[in-house]
């Protein structure tokens, strides 16, 4: 195992080629790669997809781009990692970091952590940082201030992860399986956007910050400490709960709820089909429920104490604080 630093002295922007490597070779399986102190976009010898490095390390004091964006598409730097970092800090300066990195870890299994990146993107309204990955145990930590984007390169990127967003912005594309995922933290909050929902059996804890759904994708369970919970997708949501001091607001079209155990806020306000939920358990007497186009269904709503109140089908505002 060799541990080779990008320096670029030979063809500047060029993975493959051995002179800009301090080793003198290109990095092969098993290697420790690492990138800091450099300022070069790496635009060319990207495929490098028959390696398996064992670390890639691409600090903050690394500012170039990685990867080449044509026509709104990017063409990434293909390389397998059994672990990668993004953005930790090198040096006795403080850098924003790249404000394009664009990385296919393909079928290997990767662990991800990403302490930071550049908020202002290289591409507009794009992320600064986008990945894909399709192995079933792949793992993405943001720890810190970053933009990141999974499965969002392309339309038709696919990628499989467990996320845990304890901060920054995430964006997870249309052909993103989401296993489990955490939102937030106890110190920083995260903003989560989901388009396909989560895996079967999937569990999603928002602990700070806000989470947004679309399209048809299911989440299995939520369970929701804090935030504010943007129920967008139309797809089933087995249970949610929402402590209290949370809120979730419900956005677009019918959806069903098969049980909510409601200790916060549920917001109808933009909802604009049906809310239906089989089962509706309090579980926070100051709970508060904003509907004031009665798009909740007529039913019970139970207490813990085993007291049925009787909600829904009209328009109200039950505020029992």
């Amino acid at each position: 195992m060799s541990k080779p630093v990008y320096q670029g002295d030979a063809t500047p922007g060029d993975w493959s080629v051995a002179g800009n490597w301090d080793t003198g070779s290109v990095p092969i399986n098993g290697d420790e790669v690492y990138l800091y102190s450099n300022t070069d976009d790496i635009n060319a010898g990207l495929a490098q997809s028959a390696v398996t490095v064992d670390e890639l390390h691409i600090y903050d004091s690394f500012t170039g781009d990685i990867g080449v964006v044509t026509a709104l598409v990017g063409t990434e730097l293909a390389i397998n990692a059994t672990a990668c970092t993004i953005g930790e800090p090198f040096g006795s300066g403080q850098s924003a970091g790249s404000d394009r990195i664009l990385l296919n870890f393909g079928s290997a299994q990767t662990a991800l952590s990403i302490y930071k990146s550049s908020l202002t993107p290289a591409d507009t309204n794009r992320e600064s940082i986008r990945i894909r990955g399709t192995h079933a145990s792949n793992v993405v930590n943001v720890l810190g201030s970053a933009l990141v984007g999974i499965g969002t390169n392309d339309p038709d990127d696919t990628a499989t992860v467990t996320l845990n967003a304890f901060a920054g912005t995430v964006n997870c594309g249309i052909g993103v399986t989401i296993k489990n995922a955490i939102v937030g933290s106890d110190s920083q909050s995260s903003n989560v956007k989901i388009w396909n929902g989560l895996d079967t059996g999937g569990v999603l804890k928002l602990r700070q910050g806000n989470v947004w759904t679309y399209g048809t994708g299911t989440i299995p369970t939520v369970n929701q400490l804090s935030g504010t919970f943007y129920a967008g997708s139309t797809g089933t949501t087995t249970t949610h709960t929402a402590q209290a001091g949370s809120t979730l607001k419900i956005v677009g079209g019918a959806k069903t709820i098969s049980t909510l155990n409601l200790g916060g806020t549920l917001d109808l306000t933009e909802a604009t089909g049906a809310l239906t939920v089989t089962t509706f358990n309090v579980i926070d007497n100051g709970y508060q429920i904003i509907d004031p186009n009665g798009r909740l269904s007529s039913q019970a709503i139970v207490h813990a104490s085993g007291v049925q109140d009787f909600a829904g089908g009209y328009g109200r505002t039950i505020d029992v604080n």
